[in-house]
């Protein structure tokens, strides 16, 4: 697994974070047929204490979602796991038992049952 300096962590996320939204940032005005400042400016007609509720509505959604997706994923924890402990997990596992894992959350996800 690739390792980075801790000084080149927040640039190459930000980086990763830009390649991803960048598509994204580009495509939307052209699939919803308007310009940036026709976003910009329905937004700004909202104004602050709606923009505000809409935020806290989006935020609350997110919390109500992680919680359903933690209890519906039996191998899915809110226990902070960085990236690196968790590769670092995963390398310890001997590959018939990564086989195991896989093989045995398909199976359960055909029977519609929960997984390992």
């Amino acid at each position: 697994m690739l390792r980075l300096r801790r000084h080149w962590q927040l640039p190459a996320a930000s980086g990763a974070t830009a390649l991803l939204l960048g598509p994204g940032v580009w495509a939307l005005p052209r699939i919803a047929g308007v310009t940036w400042a026709t976003i910009g400016a329905v937004i700004a007609r909202m104004g602050y204490g709606r923009l505000a509720v809409l935020t806290a509505v989006w935020a609350a959604d997110l919390v109500a979602y992680s919680s359903v997706l933690t209890a519906a994923l039996p191998g899915l924890s809110r226990d902070p796991l960085s990236v690196d402990e968790w590769f670092t997990r995963q390398r310890q596992k001997r590959p018939l038992e990564l086989l195991d894992d896989i093989f045995a959350g398909l199976s359960a996800a055909a029977d519609g049952a929960p997984g390992p």
